[in-house]
């Protein structure tokens, strides 16, 4: 049963849903911590079995607010299901289990008063933060802005839970804010500044996928380099975002569903060259130490209105686990033309990010 198994691991991709437990089967029976033996007898005594503790290299347990997921681990940037891109299209139910949204109190006319709409995005870092852009938590006049709640685990917002033909999500996850942490080099006076990221911290524990009831996984953070050469490589952002030009269509689906998208959309993006945006009429701050310069080679493909705050992930391979590199900061309108859109690069914040999980 045990060759069976380790076999099995081996070929199975690592996003699909069967591989940890059989993993998890296998560390049960392990009875030598150090030979790596594994028992696999269906009678007579077993020796003693060897537990792993789920901790990461650095100490830090999946419980604690200052764990790090590892993608080589199979911690996080997995899928519930297994998965292929396609660009602009619906995401399937769990796959990016990653994704959050933020809700705020608003009345907006022609829709409901002081109800909860959804503006930004954001990206599950563990089970206690996410992360998203400063600036959908601060007012035009430059005072915080702190979010009504956090909706995670969600595909198409109003069903709960989310069901297809392959069956149900389990629940969506709200939490509220506990405390919110902007970069303080972040000028919220300014439309184009740098340094746009924050992280939120929830005001309990978020349930993961495997441990819990869930539908969230976090996204895995670029700890080790995996973003060292972007070029060539695919990218995907995803959210809630608007998918039109049309003000008033946009306008009226925003009213409708509280969101600028009913359902979680994914579009393939690519790496530019930072002069695209540098050069840009549009932009006057573009920093390509600290930003990413992101669109389409055919260029009606972007992120909108809506995907602020959102995760442009990648990954090393097919089976392999995605990897946060950039948050949607911002653009121009109308979205997907031939100017590219301006993402916060991730790696250049692991330092910031890492000295705030607390």
């Amino acid at each position: 049963h045990c060759l069976c198994a380790l076999i099995t691991v081996s070929r199975l991709p690592r996003a699909h849903p069967v591989r940890q437990s059989l993993i998890n089967f296998i560390r049960r029976r392990v009875c030598n911590s150090k030979k790596q033996s594994v028992f696999c007898c269906q009678s007579g005594d077993a020796p003693d079995v060897v537990e792993f503790p789920s901790s990461t290299d650095d100490g830090a347990s999946k419980n604690s607010a200052s764990w790090k997921p590892d993608g080589d681990k199979d911690e996080c940037g997995k899928a519930l299901v297994p998965t292929n891109i396609i660009g602009g299209e619906n995401a399937k139910l769990g796959e990016l289990p990653y994704n959050a949204l933020l809700g705020f109190i608003l009345s907006p006319t022609g829709g409901k008063a002081n109800s909860t709409y959804y503006i930004c995005g954001a990206s599950v870092l563990n089970k206690w933060y996410v992360l998203t852009a400063a600036h959908c938590l601060f007012e035009e006049d430059g005072s915080l802005k702190k979010p009504s709640e956090i909706s995670l685990g969600e595909n198409e917002v109003g069903p709960d839970p989310d069901c297809a033909f392959q069956g149900c999500l389990e629940p969506v996850i709200k939490r509220k804010v506990d405390r919110i942490i902007t970069h303080e080099g972040y000028n919220p006076r300014q439309l184009d500044s740098e340094h746009d990221i924050a992280l939120i911290k929830v005001n309990q524990p978020i349930p993961l996928h495997g441990d819990e009831k869930s539908n969230v996984i976090p996204i895995c953070l670029p700890w080790k380099g995996q973003d060292r050469d972007l070029r060539g490589r695919s990218l995907l952002v995803s959210g809630w975002g608007r998918t039109t030009n049309n003000p008033l269509i946009s306008r009226q689906d925003f009213l409708n569903y509280q969101v600028s998208s009913k359902n979680l959309k994914k579009v393939k993006l690519d790496l530019t060259n930072p002069s695209e945006c540098t050069n840009a009429r549009h932009y006057n701050n573009f920093q390509p130490q600290l930003q990413l310069c992101v669109g389409s080679r055919d260029g009606n493909k972007d992120s909108c209105n809506g995907d602020s705050g959102g995760p442009l992930v990648t990954r090393l391979g097919p089976n392999e686990p995605w990897y946060q590199v950039g948050i949607v900061s911002y653009g121009i309108t109308p979205c997907a033309t031939d100017v590219p859109a301006v993402y916060t690069k991730v790696s250049q914040y692991l330092d910031w990010i890492e000295g705030n999980l607390k």
